[in-house]
């Protein structure tokens, strides 16, 4: 009992467990790390294949101006943001928006990122936004949160056109891990968590693209494997419905 109350206690320092707070709060404590780490984080991620596939239909989509705002919710140390800058036919286009609760994380992004780029202090539960947004996305936070719904409808109350939503799903490699990892708990979502999650997000729009990018094997001992997935939501397009002579807009 010694030795896993000391586990727990490292897990919780090194934010890969948050700590318990009164305060709702959209914060990985994981950033708050030395600067090396985060270029590190930054490198190994730099071709993340759910976010990359979400810049690709973000290339495709006929919603959008030719020129549009993005916000990144939760941007860390700017993950996306490097892969915008260097994406071939984006970085033009996008007017970016990074924001977190990691002071750390944000001073790495403001060194890193010149241009159309600004990086915040802002915790979405507590702190008005400024403006609004053409896309809104959400990378790898809500695995992370027990009430990531909230999150999720106060990203779609800002009334984006685009709302994108990647996450990781760990497959518990012990069976009591199916219980102990899942949504009511701070700590990772699990792989039995999904199906929730999809029809959470599926009742918000008539257009929801999801791709499931696979399992990966993961370092960490614990959960040897975690499943990636990608939800594009297209908010932007009217409703409609089967008549039974075809899809219309209903009256």
């Amino acid at each position: 009992m010694r030795d896993q109350a000391f586990r727990i206690k490292r897990w919780i320092e090194t934010g890969l467990i948050p700590k318990l707070t009164g305060r709702k709060q959209v914060r990985y404590l994981g950033w708050d790390v030395a600067t090396e780490k985060l270029d590190d984080a930054v490198k190994r991620q730099g071709d993340h294949p759910a976010k990359a596939l979400a810049l690709d239909w973000l290339t495709r989509e006929s919603a959008l101006p030719e020129r549009f705002s993005l916000l990144d919710v939760g941007c860390g140390p700017g993950v996306l943001a490097g892969m915008i800058q260097r994406h071939p036919l984006l970085q033009r286009r996008i007017s970016y928006t990074g924001i977190d609760q990691s002071e750390s994380a944000l001073e790495r992004c403001r060194a890193n990122y010149q241009g159309d780029f600004q990086f915040l202090k802002v915790n979405l539960q507590a702190d008005p936004l400024p403006d609004r947004y053409d896309v809104v996305t959400i990378n790898e936070v809500v695995e992370h949160l027990p009430h990531y719904r909230e999150v999720i409808d106060l990203a779609l109350g800002l009334r984006p056109k685009i709302f994108i939503l990647t996450t990781f799903g760990v497959i518990p490699g012990l069976r009591r891990d199916r219980v102990r990892w899942n949504q009511r708990h701070q700590s990772y979502m699990n792989s039995y968590s999904f199906e929730k999650l999809y029809e959470f997000l599926r009742a918000r729009t008539e257009q929801l693209w999801v791709a499931d990018l696979g399992t990966q094997d993961f370092e960490r001992y614990w959960f040897p494997r975690k499943t990636i997935l990608a939800f594009y939501l297209r908010l932007s397009e009217p409703k409609i419905i089967w008549t039974g002579e075809g899809w219309a807009s209903p009256e």
